[in-house]
């Protein structure tokens, strides 16, 4: 005998018989209809040989236990694992017993399939067996750690594990006959489904999909049904013990049933017993009498297609009911009628993907939406948001729609059917596509969704094997946007960050975020979706503007502009303020930003600095030719009075000495006689710094002049050595015009040449 494990939503057929057990199949005779494993108690020894069709094995073994994976049809059913003959290991005792007069040996088997990892590709099956009459000594017979490794060790691909399995026993011989009995079944796992019928009656009502065949007319299934699209019915007249299609039904006489359709939602399905079908008092919904005629009934066979059913409003469970005279049946089945899927609005309804239709909405800011069904399908359920479904439109592309962008998050979490518009919001910018089915309910076809008579998480109006889709939502995409940034967030790094300024016309690291109401970064603020921004003071001074004072949409990646710290190739966007009419005092100024759409840092983060009206000064020096002479550099900034003065908060500005031009010598100085030394870079200190010029020696009397490049370009010649060499640039460009000084040596301080006070 054997024991499967098969696909529930498809009817028990066994396979062939002799040696394939019910389970494997024969040559022209199809395995177990979707057979997943056969596990076979074998007394005779053929279900481990690859004989009369059936594929893999060992060859004849008596006495012992196999097991044979999935198949359909005459393919597959290959033998996966097997133990020798029982009788020569272990207890020595075969299956069974031919000697005894009375039931023997009476052993326990045990069958285990532990699937709880199928999702991670591994079940395992074992088969056990105590033969101390207790069931508490089990030993093992066979052991599969992973049937679909031991598939491939096959040569083979063994099917996965379905949602539900139904468990069957079979049996048979070949031209011999022998009795084996089941005792103390006992069938353990996680959930068990009962199908949703009770006893069968006379008839039995199953889905238009099914052909005749005994086992579907017995268990067949009716699939989920939609409001407003007709379908039929087949009916199948049962034999006295219901086990098999009456086929003679109307061979004596045309048989007149009625056939009803009935509303059985609430509490006590009336299909669970006959009594209930017969007594069920609850909404009949549809009816029609269907006629199996004598002389058709060399056709029909006791099995008849109805004509168009349709209705016209949803219900979540229906049943089929059959009356001829005193038989009254019930499907054994229940099943749904859904809407044809719900129409979503939204007022956030501009024409995508163009980034300039409107209306325009903030990211994170309400806007409408509602879900409708027609109010004579009687639906009135709640959808759910599935956010995977969402999509968005590619920022790189506002010609013509395109997904790929990233999808924000979306409210709310549900939507009741025609309950009027709702307020939503969507964190992103640019457009978002409610896909199909993301608002749907996936609860309403319960009855059907469990058993697979419906397509699962599909809002499909359109048969796929038969079947719809399980869902009711949205079958349509619905865009929504267009969506620009709730607001800007400027930051700034200032020219001098430990003193607290940054001098005019001096470029400063600023970064634009454009972002949602919640303060997240909209990332689809880039390309077609990203504006040009127009900086501004903030606080309104009217005392200058920034230069550059714009920002192109080209400037802002995945919804900002660069970090304000180069990362790689990457720069940050600089920008400078520039005084009117300089030189002012010290003045805070914001960084605002705003672009074409009407998004601004105004009452925002926005990031501030004062401003300096800046000057560096090269001091004139004169002293001995047979010294070292310094020469002061001092950097300053205009004063509230109207005066220059030290800028003792600049312990930032620096530059390479190369970058100071000497020119014009005179008398007997000539060119790098005198040099600078050291010669590296220079950096003020509270303001003030000094250049030292190496004495020219004895004799070498005169003067020089000093200019500071203080640009981006650089002119002149320089002595940081003996040699003369081209002057550096300085990159300060806010201390043009270039400060000038000059150097005197052998020029004295005083008309003396020598003084001595004596008291």
């Amino acid at each position: 005998m054997a024991v499967t494990l098969s696909d529930y939503t498809q009817s028990a057929k066994p396979g062939a018989y002799g040696g394939s057990l019910g389970y494997a199949q024969k040559t022209g005779i199809s395995g177990f209809a979707s057979g997943w494993v056969g596990v076979a108690l074998d007394e005779y020894g053929n279900y481990q040989n690859p004989t009369e069709g059936r594929q893999g094995g060992p060859g004849a073994i008596a006495q012992s236990v196999a097991l044979r994976g999935s198949g359909s049809g005459t393919v597959g059913y290959r033998w996966l694992a097997g133990t020798a003959n029982l009788t020569t290991f272990g207890a020595k005792v075969g299956i069974d017993n031919r000697a005894s007069k009375t039931p023997a040996p009476g052993y326990r088997y045990q069958v285990i399939v532990d699937a709880r990892n199928d999702a991670g590709g591994v079940t395992s099956i074992s088969v056990n067996r105590d033969t101390s009459g207790a069931g508490t000594a089990y030993s093992s017979l066979i052991s599969v750690p992973n049937i679909y490794d031991a598939a491939k060790a096959q040569n083979f691909k063994q099917d996965s594990v379905p949602n539900y399995w139904q468990i069957s026993f079979s049996g048979s011989t070949g031209d011999s006959y022998n009795i084996h009995e089941i005792g103390a079944l006992r069938i353990c796992a996680q959930s068990m489904l009962s199908p949703t019928a009770g006893v069968l009656g006379g008839f039995n009502i199953i889905d238009e999909a099914y052909a005749r065949d005994k086992y579907d007319a017995l268990r067949g299934h009716i699939y989920t049904k939609l409001v407003g699209t007709s379908f039929k019915l087949n009916v199948a007249a049962l034999n006295s013990d219901k086990s098999d299609i009456e086929s003679t039904y109307a061979s004596g006489g045309d048989k007149s049933v009625k056939v009803e359709l009935i509303d059985d939602s609430g509490a006590s399905s009336c299909n669970v017993s006959a009594v209930s079908c017969s007594s069920c008092g609850k909404q009949v919904i549809a009816t029609q009498t269907m006629t199996f005629k004598k002389m058709e009934q060399a056709t029909d066979k006791g099995f008849k297609k109805s004509a168009d059913f349709t209705l016209n409003k949803a219900y979540s469970r229906v049943i089929a009911r059959a009356t001829e005279g005193k038989t009254v049946a019930c499907s054994t089945d229940a099943f749904s009628v859904r809407p044809l899927g719900a129409a979503l609005v939204a007022s956030a309804n501009a024409s995508p993907p163009s980034a300039s239709s409107l209306p325009k909405i903030r990211a994170g800011e309400p806007f409408e939406l509602e879900a409708k069904v027609a109010s004579s399908d009687g639906y009135t359920g709640v959808l759910k948001l599935f956010s995977e479904k969402l999509t968005a439109q590619v920022s790189s592309q506002g010609d013509t729609v395109e997904t790929g962008g990233l999808a924000g998050t979306l409210t709310p979490e549900s939507l009741t059917v025609n309950a009027g518009p709702v307020s939503a919001t969507y964190s992103e910018v640019g457009y978002a596509y409610l896909e199909p089915g993301t608002y749907r309910d996936d609860d309403f076809t319960s009855v059907d969704s469990e058993n697979g008579d419906c397509v699962k998480e599909s809002v499909s109006n359109t048969l796929s094997g038969g079947k719809f889709g399980c869902s009711i939502g949205n079958t349509t995409r619905l865009p929504v946007g267009r969506f620009i940034p709730y607001r800007f967030d400027t930051e700034l790094t200032k020219g001098c960050p430990a003193g607290d300024f940054t001098y005019a016309k001096q470029a400063f690291p600023i970064r634009v975020s454009a972002k949602n109401f919640a303060g997240s970064v909209t990332q689809n603020y880039a390309g077609a979706f990203a504006k040009q921004v127009t900086l501004s003071d903030g606080n309104v001074t009217g005392l200058g503007e920034f230069n550059p004072k714009t920002i192109l949409s080209s400037g802002f990646s995945l919804g900002a502009t660069p970090a304000l710290i180069a990362a790689g190739p990457t720069q940050p966007i600089t920008t400078s303020f520039v005084f009117s009419s300089p030189p002012q005092p010290p003045t805070s100024v914001k960084l605002r930003a705003t672009d074409t759409d009407g998004v601004t840092s105004q009452g925002y983060t926005e990031g501030e600095t004062n401003i300096y009206s800046g000057r560096l000064w090269l001091g004139n020096a004169h002293g001995s030719e047979l010294l070292p002479l310094p020469i002061p550099v001092e950097a300053q900034f205009w004063q509230a009075g109207g005066y220059w003065a030290t800028n003792s908060l600049d312990n930032c500005t620096s530059f390479q000495i190369s970058a100071v031009g000497l020119s014009n010598p005179t008398q007997n100085i000539s060119l790098c006689k005198t040099q600078f030394s050291p010669s590296g870079t220079l950096t003020l200190s509270n303001g003030r710094a000094s250049l030292r010029l190496t004495a020219p020696g004895s004799g070498n009397n005169g003067s020089v002049d000093l200019a500071l490049n203080a640009g981006a370009s650089a002119s002149g010649k320089t002595c940081v050595s003996v040699s003369e060499s081209n002057a550096s640039a300085a990159n300060l460009p806010h201390f043009l015009p270039n400060p000038a000084g000059r150097a005197s040596f052998g020029v004295r301080k005083a008309p003396l040449i020598y003084r001595r006070e004596i008291y």
